[in-house]
Parts: structure tokens; sequence; C-alpha cells
């Protein structure tokens, strides 16, 4: 029970802290908000602690992902001001981008290198950089979305609000 605990925990730091806040950061962009990097980080911060604690009562698998999705687009829903049917759908939005990289993961080193996902998740240095991989295609992600036409196309910068209902004509 303690090796499980240190091991979570270790997950947390070095991967469960920067998928939350590159998920929060994908969901904030998906929403055309502004950025406010201290929110970010602390809805990363608590979306990837209630992961942990899912996780560490060994719940049915699949729970702590319904409840990560669930307490992100509340979060900020709650923290930028905006409607939470968007928020829960940007949300599910980004998990879709995730579990695509993670999917498409798997299938490389299950055909390229002759590795089963056990074998990936036993060792610790390859699972790591797994994770890592799928944190940088989710930030290079954000990045592209956020240099985007469909992006910058009526954003609204001198405001929070996303551009949620709002159309621009064009002459």
């Amino acid at each position: 029970m303690i090796d499980n605990i240190s091991n979570e925990l270790f997950n947390l730091l070095t991967i469960g802290l920067p998928e939350g806040i590159v998920m929060a950061l994908l969901t904030v962009t998906l929403l055309r908000i502004k950025y406010k990097w201290s929110i970010i980080v602390a809805i990363g911060a608590i979306t990837a602690t209630i992961v942990l604690i899912f996780r560490i009562q060994l719940l049915i698998t699949g729970i702590h992902t319904a409840a990560a999705i669930i307490i992100m687009a509340l979060l900020i829903a709650h923290f930028f001001k905006v409607p939470k049917l968007a928020s829960l759908i940007a949300t599910v939005v980004g998990l879709l981008f995730l579990n695509s990289f993670e999917l498409f993961g798997f299938v490389v080193i299950k055909y390229i290198f002759e590795m089963d996902i056990k074998d990936l998740a036993q060792n610790m240095f390859y699972w790591i950089i797994f994770a890592w991989i799928k944190i940088i295609l989710l930030c290079l992600t954000a990045l592209v979305i956020s240099r985007s036409n469909w992006y910058l196309q009526g954003r609204n910068n001198s405001s929070d609000k996303p551009l949620i209902g709002s159309q621009t004509t064009q002459i």
C-alpha cells in the first residue's frame, strides 16, 4: 500500500501535474479565453490531485477520468465565468486529443517497438517519456489552435469572456 501511494505521488509530480496543467490550457484555448496562468496552473493541480485520490482508492478504471472531466469543466466554468456546458464540451474535446495521442502512441509502441502496454507501464523511464510526449503534443496542439484563424477571428482581447454565441459577419 505504501509503495502504491509513493508511486502515485511520483506519477502526480512527474506526469499528473504537467498533464493537468496542459489539459486546462488546452481547454481554455478551445474556449478562446484570455490566459490567466495562475488559474490554469491551479485548475490543473486541483484536477491532478483529485485524479490521484481516485487512483489511490483503486476504484473502477475510468472513474478518475470522468471525475477529472467534471472537476476541470466546473473549475474552468467558475473561474473563467463561462457556461458550464461550453466548458464541459471543451474539456471533453481536450480529452479526445489526449486519448488520440495515447492511442497513436500505443500503436506505435506495439508495432514498432514490439512492446505491450504492460511492458511500457513496468518501465518507469519509458512510461514518463511516453507521458511527456503526450504532454508536449497537447501543448503544441494548444499553440497551433491559438495561432489559427479560427481562434483569432473575432477574439475579444479586451475581455476575459469567450466568444460563445457570438458571430462575426463579413461583407
